[in-house]
Parts: C-alpha cells; structure tokens; sequence
C-alpha cells in the first residue's frame, strides 16, 4: 500500500452505460430488377442505429458522431434461404458495406442499395462494427470466408490518439420487413474505458489496499497556501496490444500481454484541475483523452509525479517539493462496455508540533561558597 505521506489510495469506480434511442431513419432505393416480386413491391433494406450512451467526449463515439463521421459504420450480411444461420455461410449479400448517415438528407446511406429476398421465409443475418475504415483495424476476414466475421484492432499506446470501438449486437435470421422496416443495430463499447480522478487526502491514514473502494474519506481541508500540481500519470500493466474480435460473439481473442505504460501528461489533463488539486474529487482527465483497453483481468500498478508547493513570506522561495509514486500491484478485471475511474489520493501529512518543557535538574549538594571565608 503507497504511504499516507505520498498517496493514500485509488480505486476504480464503475460506471453503466444506458441504451438510448434515436429517430428513425428510412433510405433511398434503386430502380427495380426484373425479378418477380410480391404484391407489395421490392422493399429496401434500411438501418437504424443505437449506440451505448456515454459522456460526449472527443475519444467516445456516440450516435451523433457517428452520424457525423465520413466513414460511418461497417456491415456484413448473409443470406441463407431457409435456413438459419450457421458457420457454413458466407457473407454473400453483403460484405463490409459502408453505411454513412448524409447530414443533407438526413438518412443513413450505402451503395449499390440491396432489396429483401421475396420469398416467405427466407433469411438474411447482419452483423455491424464501427467505426469504418480506421487504421487501427485489419485483417478483416476474407468474402470466402465462410462463419462469423472477424477482425484485428489495435490499441494505440499514445492515449491521444486511441479511438473507441463498437460492436452491434448480431441481428440473426430476419425475414422481409415492412415496408419502412428498419434493421435496428444497437451497438456496445467493445473495449473498456478509464479516466481519472484526483482528490488532495490531508492527515488520514487509509486502511484500504489499493485498488478497493473506500468512499469513507474524511480527509481535512487543504491549507490555501498548499498547492498541488499533477505532473504525470501512469498507468502500468500487463495490457494486450492487439485483438481479434468475433462480431456474432462480440468475444475478444487477444495477443500476448506486456508490461506496458500508459501515460497521461499535462496536456491530457483538465488544467484547472491538474495545477490546483484540491479536498475535493475532481476529473483529471480532460476531453478527449480517456484511455481505451480490451476487457480482461490483470495486475495494474499507478506511477504519479506531483509537486506539492508552499507559499510562505519568510522563506526567500516557495517550499517546493517534487515526488513520485508508485503503487503496490493490485489485481482488476476490466469489462467490456463499462467504464472506470481511477481515484487518486494525493496524501499529505502535516507537519505538528508539540511541546515539553524539560524541568530543571536539581543538583545535591549543592555548591559551597564562604563570604568571607572565616578563620
């Protein structure tokens, strides 16, 4: 456990993510084929997306940006007659189909537009992933290939430039819709979200070990000459830095872990926050800059470089003194979907005074002296 006098503790906090629902979107269709059709003539196939609600941040995609992105989202379909879908089949419809949301008709768009097979019965499976054509994601599974799609993502060590990755829950064995149907992807977070927090602990001991929650802080107030500025963070672990994702299991296989570190600088940080820590819990981390990692268990240590700073008119400078941290070891598993807060504790003792004063030692005997001496 880090020493009171450095940081008490941290602890990691879940937070849920909601689904949330957005208006729906119809698209536009080609002309029709010459193949025989229903009464009700050919009805084109359309999407409808949802994504996991989260804070907007820069680093987090939700649905309004992901209708604003230029490459949208990416769809595999397959269509298997009768019968159900298996590992036999083969993305035969459609095969990494960009869809992307056209702010000027306001409607997801793809091309060349496809049509719902016409015979009662007949299947088509979908399967989504997003964001579309980005460079951490490749080896995307062949058109030959038959069974659940795939694809490697890779996590970037440099935080600012990570991105979110989301997986649509499969939509399985649909048959023709109604005219104005929609196949609805409600996509998830596929990997784990971590921020940070900070909050100055004056003059209590912490008895938990790091990585536990402790809410019962009763930290006192931080003297107003005292100023607190977070230099760096890291946060170091046996991270995976590549993985292969199954969009039908939404399961992760993933590389080799490593001991790496993740760092966050100043100029990831909220600035208000960072130079002026305070008694209260605050976001450390600023927009855009929430670290992203695949789901999984593994032991994490937190490295923090801080100065703590006083201003006192007798001293020719400030009292300046730097330090740097690092925690004891300390098991988590990380879910896919959720998102974490690392609680810093910056702990200071102060320095206090007693007094005692040591009372006189009385010599015996004492000390003889005659005047005048007598003869």
């Amino acid at each position: 456990m880090i020493d009171n006098r450095q940081i008490c503790a941290l602890y990691f906090m879940k937070k849920y993510f909601y689904v949330a629902a957005v208006a729906a979107i119809a698209l536009t269709g080609c002309a029709k084929t010459d193949v025989a059709v229903s009464e009700e003539g050919d009805r084109v196939i359309s999407f409808d997306t949802y994504t996991q609600r989260t804070s907007t941040r820069a680093s987090v995609i939700t649905t309004d940006t992901l209708k604003a992105s230029a490459s949208g989202f990416g769809v595999f379909a397959y269509y298997t007659a009768q019968n159900n879908y298996s590992s036999s089949t083969k993305p035969d419809f459609m095969y990494d189909q960009a869809v992307v949301y056209n702010q000027g008709t306001s409607k997801w768009e793809y091309s060349p537009v496809k049509f719902w097979p016409n015979k009662t019965g007949d299947k088509v499976s979908f399967f989504a992933y997003a964001p579309k054509a980005d460079s951490h994601i490749s080896n995307i599974s062949g058109n030959n290939v038959a069974g659940d799609p795939t694809m490697t993502f890779s996590i970037d060590t440099a935080i600012v430039r990570q991105i979110d990755f989301l997986v649509a829950d499969p939509m399985t064995n649909l048959t023709k819709q109604q005219v104005g149907g929609k196949v609805s992807f409600n996509f998830k977070h596929a990997l784990s979200r971590i921020g940070l927090k900070v909050q100055a602990v004056v003059d209590f001991v912490n008895p938990d070990a790091d990585g536990d929650d402790d809410d019962d802080n009763t930290s006192s107030q931080l003297d107003t000459n005292t100023t607190i500025t977070i230099n760096e963070v890291k946060l170091i672990g046996d991270f995976a830095k590549s993985g292969s994702v199954n969009l039908n299991t939404r399961a992760w296989t993933l590389s080799s872990q490593h001991d790496t570190a993740f760092v966050w600088k100043s100029a990831n940080m909220v600035p208000s926050v960072r130079s002026h820590v305070t008694s209260e819990i605050q976001d450390l981390v600023s927009d855009g800059n929430y670290l992203m990692i695949f789901p999984a268990t593994m032991n994490c240590k937190l490295m923090v470089d801080y100065t703590v700073s006083t201003n006192d008119s007798a001293l020719q400078n400030c009292s300046v003194m730097n330090n740097v941290v690092l925690s004891s070891p300390f098991p988590y598993t990380f879910d896919a979907g959720k998102a974490y807060s690392i609680n810093i504790h910056i702990g200071l003792t102060s320095v206090q005074f007693d007094v005692n004063v040591t009372p006189w030692d009385v010599v015996t005997p004492g000390v003889v002296v005659n005047a005048p001496v007598n003869s």
